[in-house]
């Protein structure tokens, strides 16, 4: 459980400056798309008598940026959309660029990049506790053959059967097979 948890951690420190860097994209859009708005829409009189809300949103780059956040995640975005539209037909295109820009384009780079991350550190942690495994198998075994080694008295270098018989009763030398899934019964 915890494990898991890590592992999205990791994933996102891995990918800070990642994130750091898409979000100062982000930014940069932004203001390029708020800017836009506010040139086709904030400052127009004709569409303040037809759309009364216009200086709220669009009233300034500042709040057209905060506008324009509102569209990219997609936060009630349609109330906000119609009466521009309606408006200035030609900001259809800007919000439209906008949502496909940001909402679908950056922001799921930001999602990929910081998937695979997760997925190369999940794979080096695989790895690593694979290479663990290993090692610990051979320390084990070598353990093993140590004990095989003492407990050939007459030094031949192969076990009679009274010896193996003698070792395979010891409790050192069960648990060690037993570790590596081998168990007396077999």
């Amino acid at each position: 459980l915890l494990s898991g948890l890590w592992l999205i951690i990791a994933g996102l420190l891995d990918s800070l400056r990642t994130v750091f860097w898409v979000t100062v994209q982000c930014v940069i859009f932004t203001y390029i798309f708020s800017v836009a708005l506010t040139t086709i829409v904030g400052h127009d009189e004709h569409l303040r008598a037809e759309w009364p809300e216009q200086p709220i949103y669009i009233g300034s780059v500042g709040k057209s940026m905060l506008t324009v956040l509102q569209v990219i995640t997609l936060d009630n975005w349609s109330d906000l959309a119609r009466p521009m539209i309606r408006a200035a037909p030609t900001s259809l295109l800007v919000i439209l660029f906008a949502i496909f820009v940001m909402s679908f384009g950056t922001l799921n780079i930001m999602v990929g990049v910081m998937v695979q991350r997760i997925t190369a550190i999940a794979q080096d942690s695989k790895e690593s506790t694979g290479k663990v495994l290993e090692r610990t198998e051979n320390a084990l075994l070598q353990s093993i053959l140590e004990e095989f080694h003492e407990n050939d008295k007459d030094g031949s270098g192969t076990l009679e059967l009274k010896e193996f018989k003698k070792l395979i009763r010891l409790p050192s030398l069960n648990g060690k097979l037993s570790l590596l899934g081998v168990h007396m019964d077999e």
